[in-house]
């Protein structure tokens, strides 16, 4: 899958990208339209994982989108797997979005800072078994080569975000 492949899916999860993404081994950082950072990376099945933010709440999450049907609002439990160990954890199923003519459910994954530490601190592959119907289970496989380096990028854009965002306004905020 090339470039030209993870930019479609990009356009499609971060609408309206207003900035070339910079590539960090296999994964991909940039903004989107409102100027929100995002970093992602595909697997061979056209699965997506990554972290997204969003301006107006000034949050961040982590995000699996795959192929693999969820209702809006339920919870899966999940497996996490690198070279680190295992944890639980679980995914909150989001709306479905129709990408590249394919129907993907987004699902965010509840443990922020366990998704953190593992960007940054694993190496190889990280994976991720989700709890099935039936007793079966459906594991999704992700590269990590890169994801330190684009982790580092993202949050420097997050705070070059808020910096700007906060030295603009009058809002109240939380320091």
């Amino acid at each position: 899958m090339g470039p030209a492949r993870h930019l479609l899916i990009a356009l499609c999860l971060a609408p309206l990208l207003a900035a070339a993404q910079t590539p960090y081994g296999d994964w991909y950082v940039g903004r989107d339209d409102a100027g929100a950072p995002y970093m992602f990376t595909m697997n061979q099945s056209d699965g997506i994982f990554g972290k997204w933010c969003d301006n107006d709440t000034e949050k961040c999450f982590w995000m699996l989108a795959v192929k693999t049907r969820c209702d809006a609002g339920a919870t899966i439990p999940v497996l996490i797997s690198s070279n680190l160990g295992a944890a639980s954890t679980t995914l909150i199923c989001s709306s479905p979005k129709l990408i590249s003519g394919a129907t993907y459910h987004r699902m965010i994954i509840a443990d922020f800072n366990l998704m953190t530490r593992l960007a940054r601190e694993s190496t190889g592959q990280i994976g991720i078994a989700m709890a099935m119907e039936g007793g079966a289970f459906r594991v999704s496989r992700f590269s990590l080569h890169g994801s330190s380096q684009a982790l580092t990028q993202m949050e420097q854009a997050e705070a070059d975000t808020v910096r700007a965002k906060r030295s603009k306004g009058t809002r109240d905020t939380e320091i």
